[in-house]
C-alpha cells in the first residue's frame, strides 16, 4: 500500500470512530441521561416549542440538529460519516463540502418522507393497508 492510501484510510477510520462516539452519546441521552458527557436541559431533553410558525418550522427543518444533544450528535455523526466518502474519492476542499452537504439534504428528505409516513399515506391512496395483506 502506498502512504497517500494509508493516510486516507487514517482519516476516514478516525471520522467513523467520532462519529460512533457520537452515536454512542446519542443512546446514551435516549435510554440513561444521567450518565452523559454534558448535563443540561438542551442536551439531554428536548423542551424547543415556539408559538411563531416560522421559528417552529426552522427549528424542526434545517435548524433541526440544535434541538438538543440527541438530534445533534445524530446530525454530527452523519456530516462525520459523510465526509470520508470524499476523502476516499480524493476530492478537492469544495468538491468534498458540496458532496456533504448533498448528502445530508438526501438523507434528511429521506428520513423526512419515512419519519412522516408519506410512503404509507401515499400507497393507502392504491389499496395498499399495510399488513401485508394487500
Amino acid at each position: 500500500m502506498n502512504e497517500e492510501l494509508l493516510i486516507k484510510l487514517l482519516i476516514i477510520a478516525i471520522l467513523w470512530f467520532i462519529a460512533g462516539l457520537l452515536t454512542g452519546e446519542q443512546e446514551t441521552i435516549l435510554m440513561k441521561y444521567a450518565k452523559t458527557w454534558i448535563s443540561g436541559d438542551w442536551w439531554n431533553k428536548n423542551l424547543w416549542k415556539y408559538e411563531n410558525p416560522i421559528w417552529q418550522w426552522i427549528m424542526k427543518v434545517p435548524l433541526s440538529f440544535m434541538k438538543d444533544g440527541f438530534h445533534f450528535c445524530k446530525s454530527a455523526a452523519l456530516i462525520l460519516k459523510a465526509s470520508s466518502i470524499p476523502v476516499a474519492l480524493g476530492l478537492i476542499y469544495w468538491q468534498g463540502i458540496i458532496l456533504v452537504i448533498g448528502l445530508y439534504i438526501v438523507n434528511g428528505t429521506a428520513f423526512n418522507i419515512s419519519f412522516h409516513n408519506w410512503i404509507t399515506k401515499f400507497l393507502r391512496r392504491f389499496g395498499f393497508r399495510g399488513d401485508w395483506g394487500i
